[in-house]
């Protein structure tokens, strides 16, 4: 009788601890920051950049310590219709703040920068993102713009080599103004 009254006490505190405790972990943790953020992942793969730098907001608000969560919405900053660079450079410092190893804030924080003609800026950028990451082919890519655009054209194709050699072909309107204006086919 006693064996039957415990199976029983501990069925209920396994109720109980499943309806009251795990619902509030679920709301007030990581798990929901973490169903926020992969809400907003889905709305940036539809193209709803407004939709979801909100999603990334909410996941923001959960767990200030979500890195990807401020480079996603960097990102969707930087892409929107009306880009808002200015954002989108503040979520990635905050996410080089939180892990300053994570070689895509810096990627994504370059871009921004070059975006705003800040081409020195965007070279130290790409410059730390691949020595963070060598493999990162858009980091130089995007570092072969960066000196396309200084008119360092030597150091361009060096870049577009390299990105070409991690599996990476740099956008083919970019590669016709590198070769008109550096002189070179390759």
């Amino acid at each position: 009788m006693k064996s039957i009254k415990l199976v029983i006490l501990n069925i209920v505190i396994m109720i109980l601890l499943v309806l009251f405790i795990f619902p509030i972990t679920y709301i007030n943790g990581e798990k929901r920051a973490e169903d926020y953020y992969l809400e907003g992942k889905d709305y940036y793969i539809k193209g709803l950049y407004d939709q979801a730098i909100e999603s990334f907001t909410k996941a923001i608000k959960l767990n200030n310590n979500l890195a990807d969560a401020y480079i996603s919405r960097g990102h969707a900053y930087a892409i929107k219709q009306n880009p808002d660079l200015n954002h989108a450079i503040s979520d990635f410092d905050q996410a080089i703040q939180i892990n300053p190893l994570e070689d895509n804030a810096f990627t994504g924080r370059g871009l921004a920068y070059a975006r705003q003609q800040k081409i020195d800026k965007a070279i130290s950028d790409f410059n730390q993102a691949i020595k963070l990451n060598p493999q990162n082919a858009l980091a130089y890519s995007f570092r072969g713009m960066a000196y396309c655009n200084k008119k360092d054209f030597s150091n361009a194709w060096q870049d577009v080599h390299k990105a070409q050699s991690l599996g990476f072909e740099p956008p083919p309107e970019f590669m016709e103004i590198l070769k008109k204006f550096s002189g070179r086919e390759k």
